[in-house]
């Protein structure tokens, strides 16, 4: 029975979610239950995924209208905003730029700027990160520079293991008078018997004799033992800190980039969205150069504060030292010189190359007739049809994007009077401030799935960086924020004047 409810627990889901809640909608014969009545629905099928995203992003097409919650003629629109537009136009820019591998050439270049010690490269990486999350999603970003980041790893491991090496040398040279030499004479000319005599190496030096020996090395006395054992744990929990710091970062540097500008993440682009939609006919809108205001100083000294704790976390030892070991020196330039091959295997920029030609391949065909236009009668058909192409388009995430804001035009409140933007805008960039799980976002789990970190490791950072992200946003909504977006009284006064007179033409 168990074995036949696990293979088709996802029907049986399907069907018992609607049954179980039915009573809501019919107890209360009221459109705010019928919402919520599709929302519970919704939102059970998308966490457990019980029917592919983009089908249950569909549903509110088909719920609401039946429901009697919106009409198909406002829904329906929700799909296809200018927010799609600019969703999509950012995902087309995203692949633009790793299909002609600057996104690589930009990390390699910076880090070899940066400089080679540990803090400083792992500065570069964070920075580079975050850039590029600006710009594209946070998981392509993670995926993008998580190789870059384990070859930095590999490169610091063999540092911290030539150090060992090192370190044990040194330690053996100036131990090797004291150790304990077993000395088996033979073939005395007196016609003895074999004699055993133990003396330390130092006496051994001082002897003058013609007695042929045979030196064999006892084993170390113990503290001597222990001291090595304890030399090894230190270098490999220095190499463990530094892995769990540099997959961290990149993983953070993600998300933090990500809040900082609109297109950044996908919750920028929906909030913007809701706010067109919602709060349309008023003077409170968001656009890209304003939220780049609000939200790049919020990125930035998150992205500052996060390096500084990893550092105190992850590499206490070398980010409050003075100076730099020769030993550091020789490695460094190791690491710097990894980085400039890799750089230099990319080649050098070309504005043409077989991709230009392959992306003017595939543009003529979708322009180019596929009959001779002279003939009698011609109709202009291309010799490749366009929904043949968009097939290759992500159209989960844009049915997403238009799910959710078709669900939000179903909750208006606007009874608080407080200016929206005062709570909208904060709890954007708070509901990216997710560091402390590898569930919580994609790049957690990217970096988790990378080896080499546990849960309690990241709840260990994370917890940290959720509380300075809690307080940087709140410095931002109650200093800078009000001042970009005019959110002052009077701005809140205007607002409720102008929303309260739109509710009541529009029967609300």
């Amino acid at each position: 029975m168990l074995i036949w409810i696990r293979l088709r627990w996802r029907l049986i889901t399907l069907i018992l979610i609607p049954l179980i809640f039915l009573p809501l909608p019919i107890i209360i014969n009221l459109p705010q239950a019928k919402c919520g009545y599709i929302v519970i629905i919704i939102s059970v099928y998308w966490i457990f995924e019980i029917i592919p995203l983009p089908v249950t992003s569909l549903l509110p097409l088909v719920l609401f209208p039946m429901a009697g919650v919106l009409k198909a003629e406002t829904v329906a629109p929700l799909y296809f905003t200018d927010i799609t537009a600019l969703f999509f136009g950012s995902l087309a820019f995203a692949h633009a730029i790793e299909s002609v591998n600057l996104h690589r050439r930009i990390a390699l270049f910076v880090l070899s700027l940066v400089g080679t010690s540990t803090k400083w490269t792992m500065a570069g990486l964070m920075g580079v990160t975050a850039f590029l999350s600006m710009w594209i999603s946070n998981t392509a970003a993670v995926s993008i520079m998580l190789p870059v980041s384990l070859a930095i790893i590999g490169e610091v491991q063999q540092q911290v293991t030539d150090l060992a090496d090192k370190s044990q040398a040194n330690k053996e040279a100036t131990t090797a008078a004291n150790e304990v030499i077993e000395l088996n004479e033979i073939g005395v000319s007196n016609g003895h018997t074999k004699t055993r005599v133990i003396l330390n190496a130092s006496e051994l030096e001082e002897q003058k004799t013609k007695v042929s020996v045979e030196v064999k090395t006892r084993f170390r006395q113990p503290w001597q033992r222990h001291d090595q054992l304890t030399v090894d744990r230190l270098h490999l929990k220095r190499f463990d800190d530094l892995r769990k710091g540099f997959l961290l970062s990149i993983a953070y540097a993600a998300t933090i980039g990500g809040l900082a500008s609109l297109v950044g993440t996908g919750t920028n682009v929906f909030v913007k969205g809701y706010i067109d939609e919602t709060y349309r006919g008023t003077a409170f809108r968001v656009n890209f150069l304003n939220f780049l205001l609000f939200g790049l100083p919020v990125g930035v000294i998150m992205l500052i504060l996060c390096w500084l704790w990893l550092q105190i976390l992850y590499n206490r030892t070398e980010f409050f030292k003075c100076h730099t070991d020769p030993e550091d020196r020789v490695s460094q330039g190791k690491l710097k010189a990894m980085l400039v091959k890799q750089y230099k295997d990319l080649g050098k920029p070309s504005y043409m190359d077989d991709s230009t030609v392959a992306v003017l391949c595939g543009l003529l065909p979708l322009i180019l007739p596929n009959s001779n236009p002279f003939q009698k009668n011609w109709k202009y058909e291309s010799i490749v049809q366009w929904k043949v192409l968009v097939k290759s388009v992500s159209w989960d995430a844009i049915f997403l994007l238009g799910a959710g804001l078709s669900v939000a035009s179903a909750f208006k409140a606007r009874s608080s009077f407080i200016h929206p933007g005062l709570l909208v805008l904060p709890c954007t960039l708070a509901v990216s401030l997710a560091f402390m799980l590898p569930i919580a976002t994609p790049p957690n789990a990217i970096i988790f799935g990378s080896g080499g970190l546990r849960v309690i490791d990241m709840v260990k950072a994370g917890i940290v960086m959720n509380i300075l992200g809690f307080l940087v946003v709140f410095l931002a909504a109650t200093t800078w924020m009000p001042k970009i977006y005019g959110l002052d009284d009077r701005a809140t006064e205007i607002f409720y004047s102008i929303n309260i007179t739109t509710s009541t033409a529009a029967g609300y």
